[in-house]
């Protein structure tokens, strides 16, 4: 990209989202999450061995906890581990770079939609969408995901033009099914969805369609092939609405009352019935105030505090932008994206969910910057809504940037297990004193003992085994080394044994080590049997 006038306002964009990306990015959020440690260990344990930590070769799927995962980004992560080592700056920044992409992705492809403007005011908008700086600062195969699409439109679009360009579409949506979960429905759903968009224009027979597709066709065959394994449906099977028991109960429970042989009691209550309903309010779950501005995600490792995935100053013009979409194909294309993009999350039990409706986040990101750019010549004439668009503006940023960079450590420290690095460096002081540790599975974490110590993965994969797996499908190693890991720490305390976990799960007469702080209310400690 050469630098001149027309390059400088992207380059400012991209500068802008590398420092929001990267500052304090080992601090904030606060500790290491389970997830981020897996995926790296995983990643390390390739990069060492050619194999997993649990001694698979090269796998199409990857085992997390007893839940299998889409490989693409574990691969995508060895390059991160052998030039910056096992840490929290090689994971995170992985994340980080897939970002600033992403950005830059959707300068190109607003530009090639509607016009230069809306690009570079599209990237702008997601530079520092609260929705993208979450997920784009922490480890999480949606940001790959995000990357793929916004790439992969980008190029189908050009393709129209010049037919070589469809084979990277074929390649970018192809690769979407080896990244995360949601990609198996979603990128199906889009696919189709384009194609009796442009039926016009899209001819499969012909060569300059036919070829590309063969060669996704080609591409997804180790996929497909996958798909015959029971582990490839474990993850779903645990999480989707369709493992939700409660809503045969409820059924049940309805038919009841008609009586359970009743004619209409089965009409009314079926699973068709049933199931559909709690796809509809998932999906609807998706698209309320509290969601969009006030709170987002419930899972707290996935928010910011009093922070929905958009800020105020950013929801006059999204509005703006999708009474837009419907005047032209291109825009119908960005509204078809973002209807489909919740349809994943709305076919899983936990809702409303921001990380699997991750997809989303570009497309909201064009849309705010189409009616940006619809509304800026009318803000350039009229100084003063200049002046309170940017007071708006920068109030918010401001607002946002102190409750995620300073007070998010303060609300979810424990969610985010901070302190847990500090821990696992304390017992590794201490570790050669004593011939057995304990250490608590559900605060500590087994795979944060092997990220931590970087312990040597050919002696994880001589003892790797998963026990213990829990209603959704969870389970863990019970003991590598002279580490034993536990969901329920002992009581009566041995002689010799080092316990690590939550200082209110430990006994409290025993020997204290070490004592690490989470927060006011919480802290990490290591003891021993009282000598």
């Amino acid at each position: 990209m050469k630098i001149n006038k027309k390059t400088w306002p992207i380059l400012i964009v991209l500068i802008l989202a590398a420092i929001l990306r990267l500052f304090k990015l080992t601090q904030v959020p606060p500790g290491f999450w389970f997830d981020e440690s897996s995926f790296a260990y995983s990643a390390y344990s390739i990069l060492k061995t050619g194999r997993d930590e649990f001694g698979q070769a090269l796998p199409l799927l990857f085992q997390s906890f007893g839940q299998y995962n889409a490989p693409l980004f574990f691969y995508y992560l060895v390059p991160f581990m052998a030039i910056f080592g096992l840490n929290i700056w090689a994971v995170r920044l992985a994340s980080a770079v897939l970002g600033v992409v992403t950005v830059y992705g959707i300068f190109l492809l607003g530009r090639e939609l509607i016009n230069r403007r809306v690009g570079l005011l599209a990237a702008f908008v997601f530079a520092i969408s609260p929705f993208a700086l979450q997920f784009n600062r922490m480890m999480h195969e949606n940001n790959l995901l995000a990357v793929l699409i916004v790439f992969g439109i980008y190029f189908l679009l050009k393709g129209f033009k010049k037919p070589k360009y469809l084979f990277l579409t074929a390649l970018l949506f192809s690769l979407t099914f080896y990244t995360y979960l949601a990609a198996r429905i979603f990128t199906p759903l889009f696919l189709i969805f384009v194609y009796w968009l442009f039926r016009d224009r899209i001819k499969l027979a012909n060569k300059r369609f036919l070829q590309p597709l063969i060669v996704a066709l080609l591409l997804l065959l180790p996929f497909i092939w996958s798909l015959k394994e029971q582990e490839a449906w474990q993850r779903t099977g645990g999480t989707s609405i369709f493992g939700d028991v409660g809503i045969i109960l409820r059924i049940n429970e309805q038919r009841g009352k008609y009586g359970i042989d009743s004619f209409l009691g089965r009409a009314l209550h079926n699973k068709l019935i049933g199931y559909t309903q709690a796809f509809l309010s998932n999906y609807l779950s998706h698209w309320t105030p509290d969601f969009w501005l006030f709170n987002g995600d419930p899972v707290k490792i996935y928010k910011t505090p009093n922070i929905g995935l958009i800020l105020f100053w950013e929801l006059p013009f999204f509005i703006i932008g999708i009474s837009q979409l419907f005047k032209s194909k291109k825009g119908r294309l960005v509204f078809g994206w973002l209807s489909l993009a919740f349809v994943p999350a709305a076919l899983t039990r936990f809702v409303p969910s921001a990380s699997r409706s991750f997809m989303a986040a570009p497309a909201i990101a064009l849309v705010s910057g189409l009616g940006l750019n619809q509304a800026w010549d009318k803000l350039n004439k009229k100084k003063f809504l200049l002046v309170i668009f940017y007071l708006l503006l920068g109030t918010n940023l401001i607002y946002y940037a102190y409750q995620y960079y300073f007070n998010l450590n303060q609300h979810y420290s424990y969610q985010w297990r901070k302190g847990i690095q500090e821990t696992i460096g304390a017992i590794a002081k201490v570790e050669q004193l004593y011939p057995k540790i304990v250490v608590d599975q559900e605060s500590i974490n087994y795979i944060s003992v092997l990220f931590f110590l970087k312990y040597p993965p050919a002696e994880v994969q001589q003892e790797a085994k998963l026990i213990n797996r829990d209603e959704f499908g969870f389970s863990y190693i019970p003991k590598i080394g002279r580490y034993y890991f536990t969901r329920n720490m002992p009581q009566d305390l041995e002689s010799g044994v080092l316990y690590a976990g939550l200082c209110q799960d430990l006994e409290k007469d025993a020997e204290l080590i070490e004592k690490i702080p989470i927060n006011e209310t919480q802290s990490f400690c290591l003891v021993a049997a009282q000598s």
